[in-house]
Formats: structure tokens, sequence, C-alpha cells
């Protein structure tokens, strides 16, 4: 079946563990990409709706699940390309979240529609670069997260809607998990941005009217023919389009995330999220995300993980909730993620350099005989001359070797 290797799905780490333990050269039936709920976080046992499918599909249908947590859009384009080449996949399902692409935090009808814009160009671009690797394309829709509002809830059922008229089949994980507000309802939810066990159940009955085409697709490896209808795409293009995000707007919103998270550790080894989403309303602090560290040998909860809240100031304000007792008995502690001295420490070389008018390069495979004087004159710009490293100078050891 579709397990990559027994440690791979046991732990629900596929797209990271199997690059390291798995060395499965033929082809696989249906590949699948997505984010943590399609990896079956917060599942018992971690049997989330795509190891559930894996199941109903059946041992004639083999699927690789490389879904990687907490991924969007862009981190999902490099797995696809990397998965594409690897598996050879027939089908390719795409079940991603538009929480990860930062629609929570928006604030505003216009920052809403822009990211979900954004959004439905990036599974655009997944789309067509499954279908020119010749593999059908199945679409998991958008889902629930308990920090959306009213804003939020629009964005994501325009998603819904458009994606729907792409001509693909695909998996409605919205209706039967909505509680009409765009959030999971209390009895599904295990966090803000996870399903619980039932949950999970849900989404995979939400994949039982595609069975047969999926398994149609995986066994002819035959691209979807049916396209979106002319009047949909005039309608798409006559549609006033906000500017995608750049690359410096998402480094920002990652910085800002990256500031509402604390370091959460004390707690018992039976902590659930839904317990430390709980604790924290307690004192009218609304988390957004949970994420429980487990041991990677054992599965098994360590007692520290990380809470990102809603904003700043409910960061801060949950700084000096440390100390107090989690059910009644155990002191939780509580620090900042110390996100700032890391970002401290990514950019100041690059900014060190930079006003220096420094760039450093690294050179390989060269010839065993070049000297530091052959490198300096090839690298020779005017008149200023490059400082050069040899390496096999300082370990000792022929260049052949290094």
């Amino acid at each position: 079946m579709g397990a990559s290797c027994i440690a791979c799905s046991r732990y629900g780490q596929r797209a990271l563990l199997s690059r390291l333990c798995c060395s499965w050269p033929e082809p696989c039936n249906v590949l699948i990409i997505g984010s943590s709920v399609a990896c079956g976080w917060s599942a018992g046992g971690r049997q989330g709706w795509a190891q559930m499918l894996d199941e109903a599909l059946g041992p004639q249908t083999r699927v690789v699940n490389e879904a990687i947590p907490g991924s969007d859009t862009r981190i999902a384009a490099t797995a696809l390309a990397a998965a594409l080449l690897r598996w050879k996949p027939k089908a390719v399902v795409i079940a991603l979240s538009a929480g990860n692409e930062g629609l929570p935090v928006t604030t505003g009808e216009a920052a809403a529609e822009a990211c979900a814009d954004a959004f439905l160009g990036g599974l655009e671009a997944l789309v067509a670069a499954a279908e020119r690797a010749g593999a059908a394309v199945v679409l998991g829709s958008v889902y629930p997260h308990g920090a959306y509002k009213a804003v939020h809830y629009g964005a994501i059922t325009r998603v819904a809607e458009t994606m729907r008229g792409w001509g693909r089949p695909v998996f409605d994980f919205l209706t039967p998990l909505d509680d009409g507000a765009g959030r999971w309802p209390e009895a599904l939810q295990a966090d803000p941005a996870h399903p619980n066990s039932e949950g999970h159940r849900r989404m995979f009955e939400a994949t039982r009217p595609h069975w047969e085409a999926l398994r149609r697709a995986a066994a002819k490896g035959e691209p979807n023919s049916k396209r979106p209808s002319k009047e949909f795409i005039a309608r798409r293009r006559a549609a006033p389009m906000e500017p995608q995000i750049s690359a410096e707007e998402r480094a920002q919103k990652e910085k800002e995330k990256a500031y509402r998270t604390a370091y959460v550790w004390s707690l018992p080894r039976t902590t659930t999220s839904e317990e430390l989403v709980e604790f924290f309303k307690t004192f009218e602090l609304n988390v957004v995300n949970t994420t429980l560290i487990c041991d990677r040998n054992s599965g098994k909860f360590t007692g520290i993980g990380y809470a990102e809240f809603e904003t700043q100031e409910m960061h801060d304000k949950a700084i000096s909730v440390s100390g107090q007792l989690f059910r009644g008995r155990f002191p939780i502690r509580l620090k900042p993620s110390e996100a700032e001295k890391n970002f401290a420490a990514d950019t100041k070389p690059a900014e060190v350099a930079a006003a220096a008018g420094v760039t450093r390069v690294y050179v390989s495979q060269m010839h065993e005989k070049m000297s530091e004087d052959d490198l300096k004159e090839l690298f020779q710009s005017g008149t200023r001359s490059p400082h050069v490293s040899h390496p096999h100078q300082y370990a000792g050891l022929p260049p052949s070797e290094v």
C-alpha cells in the first residue's frame, strides 16, 4: 500500500523521513501533497484522512504521502517538483490550507481577498506542474480554521467555489466540517489549525465520491481532459485581481508570526492541543495554532511545545501567565520564542557583508593543482583583489580528498 516505510507511516512524517530512509525506485500511483492535516496531525494514531484514503484505495493503488507540516503553496511547489521526479505519480492529490498562506492573520476584506487570490494562484501553478508531468489532478478544498472571522469565511467560500470551477475532482472538506462561520465545530476541533480524529474521519468521508475516479486516474495515468468552461475563464479574467504578496511582505508576515509565538514547557506528557487552547482561554488569550513536540522514536509528547497567539499583545500577556497551574497542579512555563535573535543571526552577517561590499562564493569541482593565485586571477575585478581561502590547506588533505 502507500506507506513509504514503517517509520514514515507511524509518525506521519513521510515528506521529511522518506528522503532519508526510503529508497523505492518504482513509480507510485497516487501522490499526496499537503500540510500537517494531510500528515494526520491531531488524529489518533496519526490516522488522518490521507492515511484512511490510502487504506480505502486498496493494495493495488500505491499511495505516497509527501505532505509537509506548515506547507503553503510556495513550499508545496518545491516539494511537488522533487516528488514528481522521484515518484513519477499517475495521479496527484493537492490538499493545502489557506491558513498556512496567512489568511487567519489578515485584517480587512481587501487583505483577505488578496491572500485568497495568492493562494489560488499558487494552486493553479501546482495543478499546471502536475499535469505537465502527465499526472491527473484531484484537489482537496480549503477547510475550516478556528481563527477565521467573517472576512476570512467569505474568502475561503470564494476559493472553494473557484476550485470547483476548474474542472478537476474536488474533495469537499469545507461543507461537512464548517460551523457556518468558517470555523471548526467544537466537537471536531483539536486546535484552531487542526481537526480531531472525528474531524479527520469526516474529511475522509468527503473523499468517498471520488474514489473510483481516483482509481481510474491512477490506473491510466492520463491527465484530466475536462477544462474550465469558457464562461468561467472569462469571469476569472474580468475579475479584478489584487497584487500577490511580495517576498518582502511574506518575510514580514513570517516575522510577525514568530513574534506572536511563545515557547511552552513543563507540560504533562498527556497534554493535548485542545487542553492548551482552553487553558489560555481562561486568561482571555486566543491561540491560533499549537505545536506539541513529540519524541521521534516513541512518538510520545515531550512536555514542550509552541503556542501562536492571535496578536502581539496577547503573546506579551501570555508570558505573564508563566507559573500558573495547568490542570490545577502543574506550573506551566512560557517565554518568548526568541525569534528576534534568530532573525538577527540570519540577517547580521549578510548586512555586514553588504555594507562592506563583500560577497562570498563557494567554489567546488576545482582541478587538484589549482592554487589560491589561480583563483585570485580568475576572480580579479578592477582594482579589488578577492580574498581566497583554500580548504585543503587547512584540512591537511589533497584537494581530491576534500
